[in-house]
C-alpha cells in the first residue's frame, strides 16, 4: 500500500493544495510493507511534466519502521535523480510476520519540490505527483495532485459626475480588483493626471483601502497599503504589499477643471497596474522565483458639456 499526500506548502496565503507560482511544496509518501521478504524493493517518484513541471528540491528517507529489516538505505539517505525520476532502491527488506498493521509496517520518505516561473506553469494547471513501490511480487501506485493559482489583477477608473465645467471639483476613483485564485504581491498602481486640463486642489485630497466585497480590510503594519499623491510629476502612484482573491484596492483623489477647458471637450485619464507578482517577496524589484506579471489599465473619458444658447425675447413692436 502506497499513500502519498502533501504535507507542507510554502505560502501560508494559498489553501490546502494550491500552490501560486514560486511556492515550494512538501509530499510526504508513506510505504506500508507487506509483510515477509520483499526482493528487490525500490520506490520511484516521478515529478509531474505535463500539463505543467515542479523542480525538484530534496528527496530523503525520512524512516523505516523497526520491524523492517535488511535495508540497503538509512533514514537521511536522499534518492537517485534521473531527470523527473526519484529513486530509493532498499534491496531485500524483511518485515516481521505479525499480523499488525501500525508504524513499525512503514517506511517514510519526503520529496520537496517548487513551482518555478517557466513556461507551462499556468493558473488551473493540475499536476500530479506519482509514486510507485515495486518488489518481485509487488506494485503499488500513489499519487496526489496539486492545482496552479495564480493572480490577475483588474482595474477600472470612474468619476463623481457624467460631466465637468471649468471651475469643478471631479472625484476620481480607481478600483483595482485581484479576480485570479493567488494572492497578488508588491503591486504598484500608477494615473499620471497628464490631461492639461485638471489642477491639484488645496489641499491635494486622496485616500486608499483595501476591500472584501463592502467590507473595509485594509491592514496595518508591513501589509499597509500606501500612496503618493502628487508624485514629482504631478501624478498618483500606490504601492500595495498583499491583495488576496476578491479584494479589492480603491483610490480616491480630487482634481479641478481649469477654467478655460473647452466646451464639448474630454478629459482623459488613464490608470494602470504597472507590476504585481505571485511570491511575497517584500519588495517590488526582487521576485524571487515568484511570476510578474503587468498590466491591465483603463482611461476614463469626462466629457465637458456642450455651449447652451438661449434666445430670449425682449421687446417687440
Amino acid at each position: 500500500d502506497v499513500t502519498k499526500s502533501v504535507t507542507a506548502t510554502s505560502n501560508p496565503d494559498t489553501s490546502g493544495s494550491n500552490l501560486s507560482i514560486g511556492e515550494i511544496v512538501t509530499y510526504d509518501i508513506t510505504v506500508v510493507m507487506p509483510e515477509g521478504t520483499n526482493s528487490n524493493a525500490v520506490l520511484k517518484d516521478f515529478l509531474p511534466t505535463s500539463p505543467g513541471t515542479l523542480d525538484l528540491i530534496s528527496s530523503e528517507l525520512i524512516s523505516i519502521g523497526s520491524n523492517i529489516s535488511g535495508s540497503g538505505l538509512a533514514p537521511g539517505a536522499t534518492g537517485t535523480v534521473s531527470g523527473s525520476t526519484i529513486e530509493f532502491s532498499f534491496g531485500t527488506l524483511i518485515n516481521v510476520t505479525d499480523m499488525v498493521e501500525d508504524a513499525r509496517d512503514k517506511i517514510v520518505v519526503r520529496v520537496v519540490a517548487q513551482l518555478n516561473d517557466v513556461v507551462g506553469n499556468d493558473a488551473d494547471d493540475r499536476l500530479i505527483n506519482k509514486a510507485r513501490f515495486t518488489t518481485d511480487n509487488t506494485n503499488e501506485w500513489g499519487a496526489a495532485t496539486i492545482t496552479v493559482v495564480e493572480p490577475e489583477m483588474e482595474i477600472t477608473k470612474s468619476t463623481n459626475v457624467a460631466e465637468a465645467d471649468a471651475g469643478d471639483t471631479v472625484v476620481y476613483t480607481i478600483t483595482s480588483t485581484n479576480a485570479g485564485g493567488a494572492p497578488a504581491y508588491d503591486i504598484i498602481i500608477d494615473d499620471g493626471i497628464t490631461d492639461p486640463n485638471l489642477v491639484l486642489g488645496t489641499p491635494p485630497v486622496s485616500s486608499i483601502r483595501i476591500m472584501d466585497g463592502s467590507t473595509d480590510v485594509t491592514p496595518t503594519g508591513a501589509d499597509a497599503p500606501s500612496h503618493v499623491f502628487p508624485t514629482g510629476s504631478g501624478g498618483l502612484q500606490a504601492i500595495i504589499p498583499v491583495l488576496m482573491p476578491g479584494q479589492s484596492i480603491e483610490i480616491t483623489y480630487e482634481m479641478v477643471v481649469v477654467d478655460d477647458v473647452a466646451f464639448a471637450s474630454t478629459i482623459d485619464n488613464t490608470a494602470t497596474v504597472t507590476r504585481y507578482d505571485s511570491d511575497r517577496a517584500g519588495d517590488t524589484t526582487d521576485p524571487d522565483d515568484g511570476r510578474v506579471y503587468s498590466g491591465p489599465s483603463d482611461t476614463h473619458v469626462l466629457p465637458t458639456p456642450d455651449p447652451g444658447v438661449t434666445k430670449t425675447l425682449v421687446s417687440s413692436d
